[in-house]
């Protein structure tokens, strides 16, 4: 595993507070990256799981509480985090990236 480096991710819900997180990343094999992500974004219990979407022609890896992402998706936590090209995580400009974010919560 590489030594983690730093991107700011985007994190919306109502477990943690809404807003830009300075994540570290660490690389686990030459296709794989690991967020190391703390309690305070998602709680304790969670099962957190991952999906790629394309949105705008940008692409973004976002992390979710998939049990309560299938009971309510309206009180779960979202942590986006925007990808340079599949597995290099680059850091979210809420200019440019928050509608992309705010579109991607409605799919």
């Amino acid at each position: 595993m590489s030594a983690p480096y730093r991107v700011f991710g985007f994190l919306v819900g109502v477990y943690g507070k809404t807003g830009l997180r300075l994540i570290s990343i660490q690389r686990k094999e030459p296709c794989a990256i690991v967020p190391i992500i703390n309690h305070s974004m998602f709680p304790e219990d969670a099962e957190i799981r991952t999906m790629q979407t394309v949105i705008e022609n940008r692409n973004y890896c976002v992390y979710f509480d998939h049990t309560q992402h299938m009971l309510d998706s309206s009180t779960a936590s979202y942590l986006f985090i925007r990808m340079l090209y599949p597995k290099r995580p680059i850091s979210i400009c809420p200019e440019d990236d928050l509608p992309d974010i705010i579109q991607g919560l409605k799919e």
